[in-house]
């Protein structure tokens, strides 16, 4: 008797359906307690204090125009949100989703849990980025609103009727990406290192002074590939412009594209380890 397609592939089927199912459980969970103002306050902090600096900025500035305000908006998201603030929640989301298990004792109640470890791996890794995404999205979008709509009606029409909402779109499609990127490689340096702060600062440097590294290292940074995705560019002035090696960018649909297939390879060797991860809470 032999089995028809269908039927050969019918356990695959169900076997898909749970471990989606599985996902969206872990990373509902994931995202729950990021979201939760008792847990993920400093998340708030970093990502609504741009907000409270567009506010002052409202109230008490009585000379600035809507061209200075549309660059000091480009200022905080390359300077702020990028190279600081995404950095920062990343590494401290996503080195902590199984390290803070370990550190806690509870990762063995997880890995006891009628589940596959690569779908550990995929839920939490999903939630650390719903969480943090939807957050600095949300705060960099009221800043950005701030920012511009107080010009009254010349603010209105070049939110609305200009090039507002594109720019608003590519700002947070980059803000995502810089989430996905960061937080693929912290997921890992989680998984590999008992303390990853070392690195992590090793890291933060390389990304902060990327525009004086060689050419072959700016292709290492998660930077590089965001700034072409950003619709205002910042022009290298002062003594740093003198250090600065220009470097071709790359397409916006490569940068995209490379950005999604460096974190998917991270994510699959973060599967990997975690089948070959033991617990032993003596070293941790």
């Amino acid at each position: 008797m032999t089995l028809s397609a269908n039927d050969a592939a019918s356990p695959l089927r169900a076997r898909l359906v749970v471990w989606r199912a599985q996902v969206a459980r872990l990373a509902r969970g994931e995202l729950g307690r990021l979201l939760s103002p008792l847990s993920g306050f400093w998340l708030y902090f970093l990502a609504g204090m741009p907000v409270l600096i567009a506010l002052g900025h409202v109230i008490f500035s009585r000379h600035c125009s809507l061209e200075r305000d549309t660059t000091v908006v480009a200022v905080m998201m390359h300077v702020y949100f990028l190279r600081m603030a995404m950095f920062f929640a990343c590494l401290g989301v996503f080195t902590r989703l199984f390290r803070g298990e370990m550190a806690g004792r509870t990762l063995h109640y997880l890995f006891l849990a009628p589940l596959r470890r690569e779908v550990l791996v995929v839920g939490k890794y999903v939630g650390g980025v719903l969480g943090v995404a939807i957050l600095f999205d949300m705060g960099f979008t009221a800043t950005f609103l701030l920012l511009q709509l107080h010009h009254g009606a010349d603010g209105w029409a070049y939110v609305f009727h200009g090039r507002g909402l594109p720019a608003l779109g590519a700002y947070l499609l980059t803000l995502t990406l810089a989430c996905v990127g960061y937080g693929a490689i912290f997921l890992v340096l989680g998984l590999l290192l008992r303390n990853p702060a070392i690195p992590g600062l090793f890291l933060l440097i390389l990304e902060i002074f990327s525009g004086v590294l060689p050419s072959w290292m700016q292709h290492l940074t998660v930077i590089f590939y965001l700034k072409p995705l950003l619709p205002v560019s910042l022009p290298e002035e002062g003594p740093g412009a003198l250090f600065s090696v220009v470097v071709e960018p790359v397409a916006g649909w490569l940068a995209v594209t490379g950005l999604l297939v460096f974190a998917g390879c991270l994510v699959a060797f973060s599967c990997w380890r975690a089948r070959r991860l033991e617990i032993n809470y003596s070293t941790d």
